[in-house]
This record gives structure tokens, sequence and C-alpha cells, in this order.
């Protein structure tokens, strides 16, 4: 199946889905939920109000964006407001997700940004507990290896909230000291 024929989820509704994009050789993966208004006109990932977000954190980490592969849970963008539905997470996740991670060959560090994000890999963990560390987990599309992943709030929740955003932008810069270590 083609993700552009796929029709498996009710948010194909909101629009045409949204392929991550990156090299495959790339280093770091940032994942986030799904594509916003901005995202599903450009039809690319992290391009909107918290693209431009995630670009200065990922600065502030020493992260260099062609080392990025940019990629979200749901592929399908949905009004602002509005998250997708559980199941859709659960369809997303099996038919596109899995698939587009096992190709990334160089792949090293996860960045989850936001809940859902984390929840991919750690469906038992809590953001507010393990944000701005480095975790080791399984990888869910490989279920004999393991992977690290690095979680903080999403960026559209730190241009929303002050204290949100100090907690974002201290991640970011902790994430830079981490992966030196």
């Amino acid at each position: 199946m083609n993700l552009y024929s796929c029709k498996k989820c009710k948010e194909r509704q909101h629009g045409t889905p949204i392929m991550g994009e990156g090299l495959t050789q790339s280093v770091y993966c940032i994942l986030g939920r799904n594509g916003g208004i901005y995202e599903g006109k450009r039809q690319r990932p992290w391009v909107g109000p918290a693209g431009k977000k995630l670009r200065v954190g990922l600065s502030m980490a020493h992260i260099l964006i062609w080392q990025c592969y940019f990629t979200n849970v749901v592929k399908c963008p949905t009004p602002p407001g509005v998250g997708p539905a559980k199941e859709c997470y659960e369809t997303c996740r099996e038919t596109w997700l899995d698939r587009e991670l096992i190709k990334l060959t160089s792949l090293r560090v996860v960045l989850c940004f936001g809940k859902q994000a984390l929840y991919y890999f750690c469906p038992q963990e809590r953001l507010e507990h393990v944000h701005g560390r480095l975790l080791r987990t399984i990888r869910p599309w490989a279920q004999d290896k393991e992977i690290t992943i690095f979680s903080t709030l999403h960026p559209t929740q730190a241009l929303r909230d002050d204290s949100a955003n100090i907690t974002f932008e201290s991640d970011m810069i902790q994430l830079s000291s981490l992966l030196k270590a």
C-alpha cells in the first residue's frame, strides 16, 4: 500500500499524509505527534512555527539539520486543537512508522518531542519524569535491538507557555552536554 492512498483511519479526511524527510544515513530522528496546518499545506514535516522553534532547539543542542530525519508518529495532519484518534496512532505506527524507521541505517538517537512520540518507545513512562535525559530502550521496529532516545516538550507547547519554553530550552542545552559525554 502507498501512504498517499491510505485511508485506514479517519484523520485522512483532514489532508494528505506527510511522509518523513531526510537522509536514510541520518544520525538523529526527530519524532513528533503529527503535522499541523502548515505541514499539511506544504506537504513536509516540521515546517510551521513548531518547526522553526525545533530548529532553534537543535541549534542549542549543536545538532545540524542535515544530520536529522524529520517525521511524526501519525502521518495525516489534523486541524488546530484536534489530536489524532488513538486508533490512528496504532495504525500509523504499525503501517508506516516502523517501516520508515527501519530504513534509517545510521540512526543513533531518536529525539521525541511530546508525550505521544515518547509513548511510541516507552508507553509506561511519563514525559515529566524522563524529559531531558537519554534513555536506552527496545526498538519497536526491531525488538532484538536497542536505541537511545531523548524526550522533551513539543516545540508548540514551548511557544505557548513561558515555563514550558524554559524547560524545552534547558532540555535542548542539556542534550548538547549528553551527546558530548
